[in-house]
């Protein structure tokens, strides 16, 4: 059976078995992925990560061991056994990963991964995709249990398929397939334009970023909630692992709308204090991250 995303099916001791994709947490945290209540456990312990074409596990905030040794990493294959605490082990059952994705070709020179659940086509510059639901976009991508879908301004959702075409205004795209080693690695960093040097400081409920030359912004509430949390994970992580942290009892679709207002309220809040508005940026696979350029550090005191 052929599969289009990459996964591994994990049991932790006693628990059931819960599929992992990259950007997916282990912790005592309520949105995490696998959940584990455990005062032993960390909020974010463990972080599934796609290499290349490995599957890694990334010890986050807490102790991780594989065959008595400690380890920062490990590659996720079946029958592996990671220890987080006493009592606490996690088995890979079993790793699934396709040898290609689904791409956008047409948007830029290169194919572009559709990894993430949802993504936007914007056309209110150069063409671009981006991996998130953005109402003012041209078109809209999502998956579902039966493929890819793709929906065109005001016209009926279709599917998206490989080697069609798809006008959206004067932009034809099109479906290609694209080698997942080059999907897993494929994210712009850096601006290219110059900046002060940032210092992001997290609190918890607050953020204060000091920047050379400029008076401290703080962020507070919801916004500085989902900055503080990227601050202490400290790795590209799922936006819907943060999202649950903050609204853990949201439905999908409501869970995603108020992601997308407040990273956008979060933004705006960067842009007010000449800040780059890219400080968060999601890298088109549905994995979110603070972005830091030479110089920037993070301190996280929460």
């Amino acid at each position: 059976m052929s599969v289009s995303r990459a996964e591994a099916r994990v049991r932790a001791s006693a628990e059931a078995v819960v599929t992992l994709r990259p950007g997916d947490l282990i912790g005592r945290m309520p949105g995490a992925a696998l959940h584990i209540s455990n005062p032993r456990i960390s909020e974010a312990h463990a972080l599934v990560t796609l290499r290349g074409p490995r599957l890694m596990l990334q010890a986050l905030r807490g102790p991780m061991s594989f065959e008595g040794i400690h380890v920062l990493e490990v590659v996720m294959r079946p029958g592996v056994r990671v220890q987080l605490c006493d009592g606490v082990e996690l088995t890979i059952e079993s790793v699934a990963l396709p040898e290609s994705v689904l791409g956008v070709a047409g948007l830029s020179a290169d194919v572009l991964p559709l990894t993430a659940s949802v993504h936007s086509v914007l056309l209110d510059g150069p063409p671009r995709l981006v991996a998130r639901f953005d109402p003012e976009a041209a078109a809209w991508l999502w998956t579902s249990e039966t493929g890819w879908t793709i929906q065109i301004g005001r016209q009926p959702p279709r599917p998206f398929e490989v080697d069609r075409r798809y006008a959206i205004g004067q932009t034809e795209i099109r479906g290609a397939r694209i080698p997942l080693v080059v999907a897993s690695s494929r994210c712009t960093r850096g601006t290219g334009r110059p900046h002060p040097t940032l210092r992001v400081v997290a609190r918890h409920d607050a953020v204060h970023i000091f920047a050379e030359g400029r008076p401290v912004t703080t962020l507070s509430g919801l916004p500085g909630r989902i900055l503080s949390e990227l601050v202490t994970i400290g790795l590209p992580v799922s936006w819907e692992v943060i999202a649950r942290s903050l609204w853990s009892d949201a439905d999908p679709s409501a869970l995603r709308t108020r992601w997308d207002r407040n990273l956008h309220l979060l933004r705006s809040k960067l842009r007010a204090a000449r800040l780059r508005s890219d400080l968060v940026r999601s890298d088109g696979t549905g994995l979110v991250e603070v972005v830091l350029v030479p110089g920037d550090v993070t301190v996280d005191e929460t």
